[in-house]
């Protein structure tokens, strides 16, 4: 019989939970739209066991930001080339992107679980998270073998809305 595989997703051979994964890489698009400002880029979220490289292009007129997390340490380097580190960093994202970025709690909901921490899921699908006060509505998932991954994700909080695409999966076990 001839198995067609969904094209959104490379690897993956021998692993059967998101829980899982230490390796892997998303492509998309994010839109943010804050009362204050809105705007749309692309993004690279590679993942290496418990470091996450993020490279974000254009949301809000910000040309590009890269962020590299390494446990608890945030290190984020702007387009001009300024490098921020620990909490000077997540407020120059914040200025820069207009609001919050939940990047530590993002890995996780990203593969369409949650973060480590008190959540809630709204609905016997789990299609609707509740974590850190953010809602996070899983609206597009993606299938391999055991696996179901997210391809389209809204993320809220009071009059903040993140929309996540993710055009394609890298995967390893």
């Amino acid at each position: 019989a001839c198995v067609t595989q969904p094209k959104h997703i490379i690897g993956a051979d021998s692993v059967h939970s998101a829980k899982e994964l230490t390796r892997w890489q998303a492509n998309g698009r994010i839109g943010i739209s804050t009362p204050a400002q809105s705007g749309s880029g692309g993004f690279v979220w590679e993942q290496d066991h418990q470091t996450s490289q993020i490279q974000l292009r254009g949301p809000v007129g910000v040309g590009s930001l890269s962020v590299a997390i390494e446990g608890a340490l945030l290190r984020l380097v702007a387009s001009d080339g300024t490098y921020y580190d620990a909490d000077i960093a997540i407020q120059q994202m914040q200025n820069q992107l207009g609001t919050e970025l939940p990047v530590t709690q993002l890995r996780f909901w990203l593969m369409g679980i949650p973060a480590p921490g008190i959540h809630q899921w709204q609905d016997v699908e789990q299609n609707q998270l509740e974590q850190d006060g953010w809602q996070i509505s899983y609206q597009q998932w993606t299938q391999q073998a055991d696996l179901r991954l997210p391809l389209r994700l809204v993320l809220t909080r009071d009059e903040v809305r993140i929309v996540l695409v993710i055009q394609t999966w890298q995967l390893s076990a």
